[in-house]
């Protein structure tokens, strides 16, 4: 894969096809995400994510790359698919083609998003059983919101268990790193979060305003 050597780039090489923006780079590599499209564009797809730096720490020569769905993500998150690099010792991580791309274009930037994304991720991640067990105590109770029964109705959106009050998420992550006494974040939470559940939809609406 050839770049242009500057940190913050105007233009991406792969493989002789050149980008001049992240939306023309995401069209043409978004579309190839069907099996049998990926198969046929292999060499893009893997010079593509070469020097992402996940794929670089590795240290390993890329068997193939494929689409499907993120298991490493906890179970109460909404299944979402990302890119499989598969290497030839059959070892293989994950990556968010997304990601990929801004990290072509604006490496720093990615990097200091990547490392906060990947720390609210073990913060979730030590809250998992909790949120799990939240949900299979409150569904029965439908969203606090719009009042959609979530047990026995084929057509409910997906229950959402959702922070609420004063302290969302990332205002708990703050304060939690903020004071000194706590080194048990998933302790806590237990201590301090107020929660909630929410239809998709409702929750939804809540996170854009």
């Amino acid at each position: 894969m050839e770049i242009t050597p500057s940190r913050k780039r105007f233009s991406v090489t792969i493989l002789e096809e050149t980008f001049k923006t992240q939306k023309s780079l995401i069209e043409r590599v978004k579309p190839i995400f069907e099996y049998l499209v990926l198969q046929k564009n292999q060499k893009f797809i893997q010079a593509f994510v070469s020097t992402y730096d996940k794929v670089v720490r590795q240290k390993k020569e890329i068997k193939r790359v494929k689409y499907a769905l993120n298991e490493n993500i906890p179970s109460y998150f909404r299944q979402s698919k990302c890119l499989h690099v598969v290497f030839t010792d059959n070892t293989e991580i994950t990556v968010s083609y997304k990601n990929v791309v801004s990290a072509c274009f604006d490496p720093d930037g990615t990097a200091l998003r990547n490392a906060n994304n990947y720390k609210m991720q073990q913060y979730r991640l030590a809250i998992a059983r909790d949120i799990t067990e939240f949900r299979a105590f409150n569904i029965q109770n439908g969203c606090a919101e719009c009042k959609v029964c979530f047990v026995d109705n084929w057509d409910s959106p997906m229950p959402h268990v959702d922070h609420c009050g004063d302290k969302e998420f990332r205002h708990l992550v703050a304060d939690f790193e903020a004071q000194t006494d706590e080194s048990d974040f998933a302790k806590y939470h237990r201590q301090h979060a107020d929660l909630q559940m929410l239809c998709e939809p409702c929750n939804l609406r809540k996170g854009k305003s």
